[in-house]
């Protein structure tokens, strides 16, 4: 009986993403740590915004304020609005993947927050926010080295 013969495996279609560098990047809306919540909730309003990302001075993350931070940690305990600062109420820290790190990184991000975008930093400075379908493009195209 003759030996049947291996399969090889073909070469892949497209090259794999290896950073986050392919991805395409929103604009990140941000308000540093002291500015009141009034402020905050104006802009996320005139934005549109469902969230903002509290930043320090040299850009980098330090939490987020959402909708939702606003009605708990604030309204629905009667505190004083016009005193408190985005520092008050925020989420933190902020999960993030720095630009250099694999799609796979970002996606792991989003899955453990149950997050539709991840917040791409690059040494620790915001660039921009991935996401979800775009993220995972780019994990789909990496699997196909595996066909």
């Amino acid at each position: 009986m003759a030996a049947k013969p291996k399969k090889t495996i073909p070469a892949p279609k497209k090259a794999a993403v290896s950073s986050l560098h392919t991805i395409p990047l929103a604009q990140v809306r941000t308000r540093n740590a002291d500015t009141s919540l009034v402020d905050v909730a104006k802009y996320m309003r005139d934005e549109r915004a469902h969230y903002i990302f509290v930043v320090d001075k040299d850009n980098a993350p330090l939490g987020v304020v959402s909708v939702t931070d606003i009605a708990y940690k604030a309204v629905a305990q009667g505190k004083d609005l016009k005193t408190l600062k985005a520092k008050d109420i925020m989420t933190a820290p902020v999960d993030s993947a720095e630009i250099g790190q694999a799609p796979e990184f970002a996606l792991h991000v989003m899955m453990k927050r149950h997050n539709h975008a991840c917040l791409i930093t690059e040494n620790g400075r915001i660039k921009g926010l991935a996401d979800y379908k775009d993220v995972l493009q780019a994990v789909l195209k990496n699997m196909e080295l595996h066909e």
